[in-house]
């Protein structure tokens, strides 16, 4: 795609640009980027979204990733990465940015623990709410698939 080209040649002209400041070459050639791509198309509808949580079998992973997610409003990696830890119970918040992890350019928040999340939340014992038997999920596109496919959804979603 336009976008994949462009992040690679991008790093490719930063790459030439670094050296050249470093004056490890003395020159550094034009590299015209294409143009910046349009914005993903597709969105959700309250139908796709209900078919698709009404599909996710009984005590999956995937349906505790999904209320964390749609209750904070955070990435993936967010849901994926949410410990006890990070909940203040009395406070009724979660710090999605564990302490000691670097605040980065996509900011985790503190949030409010909603109500729902909050029962759901409570009665998992693991050292990671997104988990597969107790150990931490790396990735769900597989089994998200698998979901959406049988809830008869795009294979955009």
């Amino acid at each position: 795609s336009e976008s994949y080209a462009r992040r690679v040649l991008g790093v490719g002209q930063a790459a030439m640009n670094r050296a050249w400041k470093r004056q490890e070459i003395t020159q550094v050639p034009w590299i015209d980027l294409p143009p910046i791509g349009e914005p993903y198309p597709h969105t959700a509808t309250k139908q796709q979204l209900a078919s698709f949580l009404n599909a996710i079998p009984e005590e999956s992973h995937i349906w505790i990733y999904c209320m964390i997610r749609l209750n904070t409003g955070c990435r993936d990696d967010a849901a994926k990465d949410l410990q006890p830890f990070q909940i203040d119970w009395q406070a009724g918040l979660i710090r999605l940015n564990p302490e000691g992890r670097q605040q980065t350019k996509k900011y985790r928040p503190v949030v409010p623990l909603t109500s729902y999340l909050n029962a759901i939340l409570r009665d998992i014992k693991a050292d990671y709410y997104v988990n597969w038997h107790g150990a931490k999920i790396g990735s769900i596109k597989t089994t998200w698939r698998k979901i959406a496919r049988k809830a008869g959804l795009p294979t955009w979603f």
